[in-house]
């Protein structure tokens, strides 16, 4: 998904920008931990993404 995207959601919050995108993904993915975080990633220049599962590199 796109930062647009995820701004123009149901989820949508007031006073939404770029970084506070940035920042809802870092505590999402704080609570995640970091063998569930690491299938979150982020897509530079387009946004983020939701792997099916993660490298070896990135499991930790």
């Amino acid at each position: 998904m796109t930062r647009a995207e995820l701004r123009s959601g149901p989820g949508e919050w007031a006073g939404s920008r770029s970084r506070s995108v940035d920042l809802r993904i870092h505590r999402i993915r704080r609570e995640l931990g970091p063998r569930a975080a690491a299938l979150l990633t982020t897509e530079r220049g387009v946004g983020f993404r939701l792997r099916a599962t993660a490298t070896p590199a990135e499991s930790g």
